[in-house]
């Protein structure tokens, strides 16, 4: 799976919730089973959240290029913004000011970690972002002990050369 597609996919698990948040969250009261299913989609994207943070942390074991961790970085960065700016909190609201709010007690704090987890999830991609900001060390590879390159080329060889001779049914 490519690297782009994850922050992608974090991204369309939350669509649905706002789009439905934005149709009718605020201009009626939710059923109690309409409020459930919100809350379902919250635990649908933390787990989406979770999964996508362990495999970024895979791609960085693996190694990827920085640039394209950088936008793989903010763009999850992002997603998690929308989850703790709008998403959740939305929901929070319309279940917690719902006739039903009494019975959604334990749903509720279910939700409440799932803030807790998208913030630790958010806390660890800024300081991803400050590492892939910082300057890199100037490696210096006389300090590893090995050759110095000779600053004279008298023994180089033309490729050209070489491959006359090889052409020619010569050695090199």
């Amino acid at each position: 799976m490519t690297v782009e597609l994850f922050p992608e996919m974090a991204q369309n698990v939350f669509r649905p919730v706002l789009q439905r948040l934005e149709q009718d969250g605020t201009t009626r009261e939710l059923a109690p089973d309409e409020i459930r299913e919100l809350l379902s989609a919250c635990g649908i994207g933390a787990a989406v959240l979770q999964n996508t943070l362990e495999a970024l942390r895979g791609i960085l074991r693996r190694g990827v290029e920085k640039e394209k961790l950088r936008v793989l970085q903010r763009q999850l960065l992002d997603v998690v913004d929308t989850a703790l700016g709008r998403t959740y909190p939305e929901v929070r609201r319309i279940a917690g000011n719902a006739r039903c709010a009494n019975e959604l007690g334990s749903e509720l704090a279910v939700l409440d970690e799932y803030v807790q987890q998208a913030r630790a999830l958010a806390e660890e991609l800024k300081n991803l972002q400050s590492w892939i900001e910082r300057p890199r060390p100037k490696v210096e590879v006389s300090e590893w002990g090995a050759p110095k390159p000779r600053a004279d080329y008298g023994e180089y060889e033309d490729s050209n050369d070489i491959e006359t001779r090889l052409r020619a049914g010569g050695d090199f």
